[in-house]
Parts: C-alpha cells; sequence; structure tokens
C-alpha cells in the first residue's frame, strides 16, 4: 500500500492528521494535562491584576489585526524556536480563533507534553472574546 506524500509531509510538518486541520472539525472538549477556560475566566485574571502570560499562536497577519490586550505572539509552528519566551510559573493561557481553531489545541498539548504544567486553554478563542463584549487590541 503507497501512502499519499502530501499527506505524509503534512503530519510531519504539523504533527497532526488532515483532519485535526480541518477548521470544519471542533476541537476537543477535555485538555489532559491543561485546564479549559471561558474567556470570562480570563477577563476577571487580567481584572484582578494577576500576572498570566496570554499566548496568542495564529498567523501573524490575525494577531496584528487583533489580539487580546498584553498577548504575546507567536505562531503554532514557530514555538519550539521560542519555547524560552514561555514561563514555566504562572498561569498561562493559550488561544487561537475559536472551537475549530487547532493552533491552540496543538500548542497547550506541546507545551503540556514538554512538562508545563500551568497551561489554560482559552478554547473559545478570539471569536469567544469577542462575543462577549471584551476588548480587542490592536
Amino acid at each position: 500500500m503507497l501512502l499519499n506524500p502530501v499527506i505524509l509531509v503534512f503530519v510531519f510538518l504539523f504533527g497532526m492528521s488532515p483532519l485535526h486541520a480541518d477548521e470544519n472539525v471542533e476541537t476537543p472538549v477535555k485538555l489532559e494535562g491543561g485546564t479549559i477556560v471561558a474567556p470570562a475566566q480570563v477577563m476577571k485574571w487580567m481584572d484582578s491584576k494577576e500576572p498570566i502570560f496570554i499566548l496568542d499562536v495564529r498567523r501573524p497577519s490575525h494577531y496584528e489585526e487583533s489580539h487580546l490586550p498584553a498577548a504575546r505572539h507567536i505562531f503554532v509552528t514557530r514555538l519550539d524556536e521560542h519555547l524560552g519566551k514561555v514561563p514555566k510559573t504562572g498561569k498561562v493561557v493559550i488561544y487561537s480563533d475559536g472551537p475549530n481553531g487547532w493552533k491552540s489545541y496543538r500548542a497547550a498539548e506541546n507545551l503540556i507534553g514538554k512538562g508545563w504544567k500551568n497551561i489554560y486553554w482559552m478554547r473559545e478563542g478570539v471569536y469567544g472574546w469577542k462575543a462577549a463584549g471584551y476588548p480587542l487590541s490592536r
């Protein structure tokens, strides 16, 4: 049986099957080793001035268009190159577009797999943030 070389390259580069890359397939509702948080919880942490690291893993153009206040940007495919920028202590909130955005799920899995214990995945992403009426920065 011959395997499609395009699929093999995709899986090698992105660490996921093409099915998971489909933006029409929702991400899981559970994150092993991490915690799923709603935009309201992230906003509470921000309002309380609690130290949190907010990580946007979307494409650079999406980040430049709008992002959560104080969010840092590392595109998901560049995360391994920039692990030193992600703190190992304190809360790390990761987000991408929304429930169909696999980037943040993969980034959260990646950090958990590398030993981070403080990962909070905002599954609803920037879409959920906007829907809740919270501010965005440019």
